[in-house]
């Protein structure tokens, strides 16, 4: 595994201008970009794009060309609402490339108070204590410290003691198909200024800081893959995911009606629901094959809304499963936050609280200003979390101890672990 380390150079990230970022959130159905300023009341959205995704499977690519045409297309509609021309952009990470480990580690600390050094010392340890072939360190997020047997110390710098231990949950991502999607990136002439995973981005942009230190499962549901992140005093604790999402109730649409994929997709935005119904109110669906115009068959919404929800009842049993079954499994909270564009269906929230047993809501981004109607639509929480993000990192970060094959590869991956100034 690849293991990186940052240091700051003080200089500040955008595109041409100073004070700029750019997010770019790459899904199976979707590419969206956001182009924010910091301006005297906080970050403003500025520009938006959003572009119809093909190229991508399951977070990694199957067709180069057809991606960076979707890139490209989501990028150039930001740009012209902006009226800015970006150099580099924040990009998510689906969680299907990305494991996570938890590290104890510790540090002596006699003879002086905890500093930023001792806190880069336990995050160095951390990630160099793991050994994943084919992996890159994306983040390394501090938990908790312990000093001597004090333990739940969230800040420890300044304080006095023997040993500092830290609590570190790093999350790698697939070498592969990382450096598969900076390419494509690259080749739309703008540089990768870091990998973030996708859920932690869109948990920065829609969750409320009561909830993540009282404990809350953030479920972003997307085309291709449904993700779970719970949070607990503030930090990120745990990440699971399944291969399914929108998507594959689209599908299930699809053949159930026999009515082709752009129709399903239309049938269900106008009249799926995760919460069955013995409705007789009929809904035409055009047949596959049949010529344009024509009036399709006729199907009960009722009929509708039995392809729908077993396939929203399989997506929460498994994540559920996942929960209960990974490190870290006591994280499913009292509380659910539903996000992504699969969360907009109706019925949704209700069903989530009925099979995982827990009070939720739908989140939107909450925190950047302008645009608000669009960016707190759910299916654009990760992408205004991205430059949330962005904007927290206040600096551009060099690799001053790492382990690399490939200059190109640093340049872009040099700022995806820009850990360092998340947590120290």
């Amino acid at each position: 595994m690849k293991k990186l380390f940052f240091k700051s150079v003080g200089k500040s990230l955008g595109s041409t201008s100073p004070l700029v970022w750019a997010g770019l959130d790459v899904g199976t159905s979707k590419v969206s970009c956001c182009i924010a300023r910091l301006d005297g009341s906080g970050v403003r959205v500025i520009g938006l794009g959003q572009n119809v995704a093909k190229g991508l499977k399951g977070g990694a690519i199957v067709d180069m060309g057809a991606l960076e045409e979707a890139v490209r297309g989501a990028v150039s509609r930001a740009e012209d609402m902006a009226k800015e021309t970006i150099a580099g952009v924040y990009v998510s990470v689906s969680a299907s490339l990305v494991r996570g480990d938890r590290r104890l580690v510790d540090t002596s600390i006699v003879g002086h108070a905890v500093d930023d050094v001792d806190l880069r010392k336990v995050l160095m340890h951390a990630c160099q204590s793991l050994d994943h072939p084919g992996y890159d360190i994306l983040h390394a997020l501090p938990t908790g410290y312990r000093i001597d047997e004090t333990p739940g110390i969230r800040d420890p710098r300044g304080m006095f003691g023997d040993v500092l231990k830290a609590d570190i949950h790093v999350l790698s991502g697939l070498r592969g198909a990382l450096r598969n999607l900076a390419a494509c990136i690259e080749r739309c002439h703008l540089e990768v200024k870091g990998f973030v995973l996708g859920a932690y981005a869109a948990g920065l942009s829609v969750l409320v800081d009561d909830e993540k230190d009282l404990g809350v499962t953030l479920i972003d549901m997307g085309a291709g893959t449904t993700t779970a992140a719970s949070f607990y005093e503030g930090a990120l604790c745990q990440v699971v995911s399944i291969p399914m999402g929108g998507s594959h109730v689209t599908s299930d649409i699809a053949r159930g009606l026999s009515t082709p994929l752009v129709q399903a997709e239309r049938i269900k935005t106008l009249y799926g629901s995760a919460m069955a119904s013995s409705s007789h109110e009929l809904i035409s669906a055009p047949q596959i094959g049949e010529e344009e115009g024509s009036k399709g068959t006729q199907v009960a919404k009722g009929e509708l809304l039995r392809i729908v929800r077993p396939r929203m009842e399989e997506t929460f049993e498994l994540l559920r499963d996942q929960l209960k079954s990974s490190q870290g499994g006591a994280y499913l909270h009292n509380r659910l936050v539903l996000t992504g564009g699969a969360s907009q269906l109706a019925g949704v929230r209700e069903l989530a609280e009925v099979i995982l047993g827990k009070s939720a809501r739908l989140g939107k981004a909450a925190y950047l200003l302008g645009y608000e109607d669009r960016v707190r639509q759910a299916s654009f929480s990760t992408c205004a979390g991205l430059v949330l993000y962005a904007h927290a990192q206040e600096a551009e970060f060099v690799p001053v101890n790492t382990n690399v094959v490939s200059k190109k590869l640093t340049s872009g991956f040099g700022r995806v672990g820009a850990w360092f100034r998340e947590n120290v």
